[in-house]
């Protein structure tokens, strides 16, 4: 129990230190660095991916102009997916209308996304709450106009939603209503509460131990006030009031609750809005909070400023303060902070005499770099970090914060007056940040990346060796079900370690459960049968689609903190299969690798924290290693072979294949496959990006790998693959490999690849940089709205002495768009003199040699 204890702790610093953290009370920034904007907002999880939907605000006026959605893997960083529900062109959604609080659920029965949503006039004189629907989780939703009970429909505004655990979904609407959805989620089917005494707005609701939970705000329009709840056993009462969850005269520590998200391990967290009229695009900020509860009382004792919902962890803020101090109540009056870094931030006291501060960032040639309003506002005096900038690429800026002539004031439709009496901007601090930065100069690489101490066996548990639980050393002997038997036995008593000691053992397809690893003894092998019918048939997703394929001979599936550990090796022995393979092809040359029945070699899905360290990889049938929707996924100094010359290739058995994956660090390793080394996958089809089962790979950097003389691409997008970003090859060596760095362009799959670093890269290749039409296997269907395939924002720099036969390759047999490439501090020498960087829209050389000739 100790050594459990000791993982969990450990894998819980892993995720501290890799995951984004939430902090709150400042503007949050996409990836194109602006404002996450969406308020009155929900999440609901699918997949591996949370969803984030609410409303897209402006700075002029409380009007409708589309709800928006964004993702993330961490609930911290937000990528946006864009307009989920648009303006309508007239009627309840229509242009001059208010539209609030949009809440999205998963119908159980028909698999369908409902939106509800709050609709008014700009006097709040017409509520009404309506749906909208979509096959997909980011949209477009089609509106389907009011959601009726009995025929009418509901004519309140304040909507909220909730799931309970038996699939049933509700509307909660203000003042205490609780409306049962029908089964298709189209209408309502029961009141079960037609009020309660006391209730607010913005009503919020959370279940637990089987206690309900139901918040929600006093009516002080966009001002915040203590929030309340109430719990009961049973959705139609009795309900019973418990007074406030945060402290009194926190006001809800400055918030006023939206929803409640159910997290992982029986923990929820609290979201909550910090309006700030008229300037709710830019100003308006989150508080989110992990909730307590227990025995029917309902709190958040601590008001947090920066944690990880992941772990549920407090954390520091990144950066360090410099003792800058100022304050100012004349409308104009301006500070100024040189400073070098890649993101500034200001702490400072909130009162209800202070105003809006106008923020500019310049560049040390003085253009403006960035813009915003920060809302210094609030009913009673508070104190902390009220604002972080983006991260900005790494260079000297200048910050500079003024008096806004604007305060926050507003009124709400019975006239009465809210908000700040005065200008006033305090600052009481200013911080700024070093860290490295992703490509896309906006997100920070984590600690967690240059974390690469060794996972320690003797701390993971109780120890399995196979030989202690009657599997004997015989490559000859067939014994899966032994070897199957210790790692279910393993799961059985508390998890632990699965051990293959000296000499070899033969096994069809493993598979492991949670708590379970497998580490090698020097010598230790596990040998892979050349027997398909010893690989059964499971869920996966291969080559861009799910469907029911051979396991692999090592699984995991939901399988968090699994690691391979140990100086052994894990052999495909897959002769048969490839020779069976090339036969196939001999006799149809359009056989699928599908078609050819064969195992992968390890197959890891739906697992988070990965680690896969020093031990060799061999001769698969297929891919050697795929990881699907897995996030923290590290392989260290291990050996991923399978023959590239002589008399049998072994098709098709790329090294590591990362499929809707997210933080990757591949280091130190050996590869030689025949096929692509680092490949990144994720889906394909006309359709990809409505796809349920199809992903983003996010954040991968692959250093100090040697790959061998066939390898297609050290780092290969594609080919099932649509959207990548944020990866970086570095000091890494080729030995004659095909590529270095491969864009393999779909003829039939809307692909947005960009955000890309190679640097410092040596050895010799074919090929430096491609990127080049691909279809085989192209299944192209009817779509009028199909975007074109982009290559963004890729930097190749500090290459030198590399030989290759083509530099840079573009081979465009269909459309797609390459774009935002820098190339410096290059020498390359080049057999063939090809650089096609005309292909290239907007391309930077800096100190570019191609065979010893300077490039321009």
């Amino acid at each position: 129990m100790k050594r459990l204890t000791t993982l969990f702790l450990v894998l819980l610093m892993a995720m501290a230190a890799v995951a984004q953290t939430v902090v709150n009370g400042v503007p949050w920034y996409d990836q194109n660095r602006e404002p996450v904007s969406a308020h009155g907002a929900n999440i609901i999880k699918d997949g591996s991916r949370y969803y984030l939907f609410g409303e897209y605000k402006t700075d002029s006026a409380n009007v409708f102009t589309g709800f928006s959605c964004y993702s993330s893997s961490d609930l911290a960083q937000w990528r946006f997916e864009g307009i989920a529900f648009s303006q309508q062109k007239d009627g309840r959604m229509g242009p001059n209308r208010v539209g609030e609080r949009p809440k999205v659920l998963r119908c159980p029965k028909t698999g369908e996304y409902v939106m509800l949503m709050h609709t008014d006039n700009l006097q709040y004189k017409d509520p009404c709450t309506c749906y909208a629907t979509s096959r997909n989780i980011t949209g477009p939703y089609e509106f389907q106009g009011p959601i009726l009970y009995k025929g009418q429909p509901i004519k309140k505004w304040d909507i909220g939603s909730f799931m309970d655990d038996d699939g049933r979904g509700y509307l909660l609407v203000h003042h205490g209503m609780i409306y049962r959805l029908a089964d298709d989620f189209h209408s309502l089917d029961s009141c079960l509460m037609s009020g309660v005494k006391g209730a607010g707005e913005s009503p919020a609701m959370m279940k637990k131990d089987g206690i309900y939970y139901w918040m929600s705000s006093h009516t002080t329009s966009w001002e915040r006030n203590d929030n309340m709840y109430w719990t009961s056993t049973s959705l139609a009462g009795p309900w019973t009031y418990r007074g406030e969850f945060c402290p009194k005269g926190s006001l809800t520590w400055n918030s006023q609750c939206s929803f409640l998200l159910p997290l992982d391990n029986d923990r929820w967290m609290y979201m909550g809005d910090r309006w700030s009229f008229p300037r709710q695009r830019q100003a308006a900020t989150y508080v989110w909070l992990p909730i307590e509860a227990k025995d029917g009382v309902l709190s958040i004792p601590e008001y947090w400023e920066q944690w990880n919902p992941l772990t549920g962890q407090q954390a520091a803020i990144d950066g360090k303060t410099v003792g800058k101090r100022w304050k100012s109540a004349r409308v104009g009056d301006t500070f100024k902070y040189k400073y070098e870094g890649t993101q500034i931030g200001l702490y400072g006291n909130t009162d209800s005499e202070s105003g809006y501060a106008d923020i500019t960032i310049k560049d040390k040639a003085g253009k403006v770099v960035f813009q915003t309003s920060v809302d210094f506002y609030s009913l009673t005096p508070a104190q902390g970090l009220r604002w972080l900038s983006p991260h900005l690429p790494k260079a000297k800026y200048t910050l500079e914060v003024k008096v806004s002539e604007m305060k926050p004031n507003w009124t709400d439709k019975t006239r009465t007056q809210y908000g700040s009496k005065g200008h006033k901007v305090e600052i009481t601090d200013v911080l700024v940040n070093q860290t490295e930065l992703f490509p896309d100069g906006t997100t920070p690489v984590s600690a967690w990346f240059s974390d690469t101490l060794k996972v320690d066996v003797n701390t993971l548990g109780r120890q399995y060796l196979l030989t202690d639980f009657g599997v004997v050393q015989d490559s000859a002997l067939l014994q899966t079900k032994q070897i199957q038997a210790v790692i279910d036995r393993c799961a059985q008593e508390g998890g632990g370690v699965v051990v293959v000691p000296q000499g070899t053992f033969l096994t069809g397809a493993l598979f492991f459960k949670p708590g379970t690893h497998l580490h090698f003894q020097d010598g230790g092998r596990l040998k892979g049968i050349d027997d398909i019918r010893h690989y059964p048939l499971v869920p996966m997703h291969m080559e861009g689609q799910q469907i029911n394929y051979f396991a692999a001979l090592v699984n995991a599936d939901g399988v968090d903190g699994f690691t391979i550990t140990g100086h052994g090796t894990i052999d495909g022995n897959a002769q048969r299969f490839w020779d069976e393979f090339w036969l196939r092809r001999q006799w149809n040359k359009q056989c699928t690798n599908l078609e050819a029945l064969r195992p992968q070699l390890v197959y890891i899905s739906h697992s988070n924290d990965v680690t896969v360290q020093d031990v060799r990889l061999i001769n698969s049938a297929f891919w050697t290693n795929h990881l699907y929707r897995c996030n923290r996924i590290k392989y260290l100094d291990c050996y991923i072979v399978s023959p590239t010359e002589g008399k049998t290739h072994a098709p098709s058995s790329d090294g590591i294949d990362l499929d809707d994956c997210d933080d990757v660090l591949v280091r130190g390793c050996y590869i030689s496959v025949w096929d692509d080394g680092v490949c990144l996958k994720g889906g394909k089809g006309t359709w990809v990006d409505r796809d349920p089962s199809a992903g983003p790979v996010n954040r991968v950097i692959v250093e100090k790998c040697t790959f061998g003389p066939e390898v297609i691409g050290g780092i290969t997008f594609g080919s099932e693959a649509y959207d990548c970003h944020n990866v970086i090859l570095r000091d890494c060596h080729f030995l004659n490999s095909w590529h270095m760095l491969l864009f393999k362009m779909r003829t039939d799959t809307p692909q947005r690849y960009g955000d890309v670093l190679m640097e410092r890269c040596t050895g010799t290749a074919h090929v430096c940089i491609e990127a080049s039409s691909w279809s085989q296997f192209h299944a192209l269907s009817d779509r009028p709205d199909a975007p074109v395939s982009t290559v963004n924002n890729v930097t190749i720099r500090q290459l030198q002495g590399i030989k290759v036969g083509r530099f840079f390759n573009v081979n465009h047999r269909h459309p797609f768009k390459l774009s935002n490439f820098t190339l410096q501090d290059i020498d390359v020498t080049d057999k063939q003199n090809t650089c096609h960087t005309k292909e290239i829209e907007n391309v930077t050389f800096k100190n570019v040699k191609l065979n010893g000739k300077n490039i321009e």
